[in-house]
């Protein structure tokens, strides 16, 4: 498991809280910083289908999981999941 603090400069929907790499059961799992007067808060959790190679395969959205919590601006934040993969592997 991999922590890191808080860097103000980025909306804590965004910022980078937690990352579970659990390897041997294909999966990791990134969660976000909590935002102020929220009680939840943003996760991902990437499936590696059985049987592949992760660095030769494309990022797959069907072998992700989101959860997002709703902003109280009333717009979604979008997330390069990809690049989330890669630099949490290599």
């Amino acid at each position: 498991m991999e922590k890191y603090h808080r860097d103000e400069k980025t909306p804590p929907l965004e910022d980078i809280a937690e990352k579970h790499m659990l390897m041997d059961e294909g999966r990791i799992r990134v969660l976000f910083h909590y935002a102020e007067g929220n009680l939840t808060r943003n996760s991902l959790e990437f499936f590696k289908p059985k049987g592949t190679n992760f660095i030769t395969n494309d990022f797959r959205p069907e072998d992700c999981i989101e959860y997002q919590v709703m902003p109280r601006n009333s717009y979604l934040y979008t997330h390069n999941y990809g690049a989330v993969v890669v630099d949490t592997v290599l």
